[in-house]
């Protein structure tokens, strides 16, 4: 009698099982062939299966399926891209001579506003104004040796003058005597003294003429050696000089402050002014990036760009200005575009900070937007017809904006999410009003939708979930070391760029 009962048992609970597992596959049966039942037997027309109206009909057994409204709309495509901060005006402050501080300028401090112009460091210049004086002193000197050469010279020549008047009086005399000699009235020796007088007048004029010549000669040297003299006052004067620091830029001054009576070698670096109105970013950007950004000159287009740096909601703005010639680091990018921040932006963030750089491009008109989910990498869409059997459809994509796909505008109800699940002449329940809804009332006709003041969704990671994603980027062997450093910095800011995550978690 027991062993009748336990087999009672075990068929109850054998044929429980079997209505189950009937009953399951029952409900699968409805769920995946409500569309094919719908359409009736093989070869049948629609609704030859089971009715539709009745409680196991093909509406009933239709997926829900969340579908939108297509509408065409202005768009403002945005480029993101990552560079850090550099003044463009920057000077690094250098000792040009040895020497010990005397005395330093009020703002010579780290951090410290500078003016061009301004003192900021003083050498005792006792060694270099007593070289400039004696050089002076030489100068001098020989600029009265040329004065005192060229009176000389004056009177020589008025000598000159003088006895060339005499010799020629003495060679009219000879001649006279001469002529009375011919004639019978003349001596002889008073011929021959005349020709005697004649004689040392010559002698006398030569000989001044020689002195003539060597004061000449002289007053070239003496020009040589005040030339001399010049060029070493104007060494000692530059030597002088350069013991006084001056600020050649205005900015703020980063480095050390010296100590009045410290002993400075040449050439010792004190620090650098930084000039915080004349920032520029350079921002690393795909050929494709930079051929929306040029016109078809090739010539950068009046832009805006913003920039805000991570953690903070402040933004700056900032204007395209040229295309770097050198090549950037980054893999996959071709160029360095250099964007100047407008100076009326400042206070602006600090050279060397991390920012991100949302560059406006060209408005597109009349065109519409749909989900990336919604649209193949072949640009199909699954269109709801007015039987709410999906159709496929092919769109022309005009732009892939972020998480966004830009086409020819369109009046179509589509699918927002594709899945292998969903294809053409499938029977299903759309689920309009509440996705269209929030899909319009998220649409922006000027820009694209964001979720912070970058321009880019972000989301928020816990500590173990940040831990993770840092050491799969420091464990990235085929990463650049500066692209390293940026994104584990932009991992360590309250709030990450979804798209960021997204690639890293398609690294794995």
């Amino acid at each position: 009698m027991r062993i009748y009962f336990r087999l009672a048992i075990v068929l109850v609970l054998t044929l429980c099982a079997g209505v189950f597992a009937a009953t399951e596959a029952l409900r699968l049966a409805d769920r995946l062939g409500g569309g094919s039942e719908a359409r009736g037997p093989a070869g049948g027309p629609p609704g030859m299966g089971r009715s539709a109206g009745g409680p196991g009909g093909a509406a009933a057994r239709a997926p829900e399926v969340d579908v939108a409204r297509a509408f065409a709309t202005t768009a403002q495509p945005t480029i993101t891209a990552y560079g850090r901060l550099a003044s463009r005006s920057t000077a690094t402050l250098r000792l040009p001579a040895a020497g010990t501080v005397a005395a330093l300028g009020p703002s010579l401090t780290d951090g410290g506003m500078v003016t061009a112009g301004a003192m900021l460091v003083q050498l005792d210049t006792r060694a270099a104004e007593a070289t400039l004086g004696t050089a002076q002193a030489a100068q001098r000197r020989a600029e009265l040796a040329l004065t005192d050469s060229r009176r000389q010279q004056a009177d020589l020549a008025e000598d000159i003058a003088i006895q060339e008047q005499i010799v020629q009086i003495r060679q009219t005399e000879v001649e006279r005597l001469s002529a009375l000699l011919d004639r019978g009235a003349g001596v002889q020796t008073d011929v021959e003294t005349a020709r005697l007088s004649l004689l040392s007048a010559q002698q006398g004029l030569a000989a001044s003429r020689t002195e003539m010549a060597n004061l000449s000669a002289a007053e070239d040297q003496l020009e040589l050696d005040i030339e001399d003299a010049r060029r070493d006052v104007s060494t000692a004067r530059d030597a002088l000089q350069d013991l006084t620091l001056t600020a050649g830029i205005s900015g703020v001054y980063n480095g050390a402050r010296p100590v009045v009576g410290e002993a400075l070698s040449a050439n010792a670096e004190l620090g650098t002014i930084t000039d915080l109105t004349a920032l520029e970013v350079r921002l690393n950007l795909t050929a494709q990036e930079i051929a929306r950004v040029t016109s078809p000159d090739g010539r950068l287009l009046d832009l805006e760009v913003t920039l805000t740096t991570p953690g903070s909601d402040k933004a700056y703005a900032a204007r395209l200005h040229h295309v770097s010639l050198t090549a950037s680091e980054e893999v996959g990018t071709t160029r360095q575009l250099v964007a100047w921040l407008a100076p009326e932006a400042c206070p602006c963030p600090l050279p060397g900070e991390f920012v991100l750089a949302r560059i406006r491009e060209p408005v597109l008109e009349n065109v519409t937007l749909l989900p990336a989910s919604a649209v193949s990498l072949s640009g199909e869409v699954l269109v709801v017809n007015a039987e709410n059997r999906l159709e496929t459809r092919q769109v022309q994509v005009l732009r892939r904006i972020g998480e966004e796909v830009a086409i020819a505008p369109q009046d179509f109800t589509y699918v927002i999410e594709r899945s292998p699940q969903l294809g053409a002449g499938l029977l299903i329940a759309p689920q309009l009003e509440a996705a269209d809804q929030t899909r319009r009332e998220s649409a922006a006709p000027a820009s694209i939708r964001t979720q912070d003041a970058t321009g880019e969704a972000v989301i928020k990671l816990d500590d173990s979930r940040r831990a993770a994603l840092i050491a799969q980027v420091k464990a990235a062997q085929d990463m650049p070391e500066p692209a390293r450093a940026r994104t584990v910095e932009l991992l360590q800011g309250d709030e990450v760029p979804r798209r960021l995550v997204q690639r890293l978690d398609a690294r794995n």
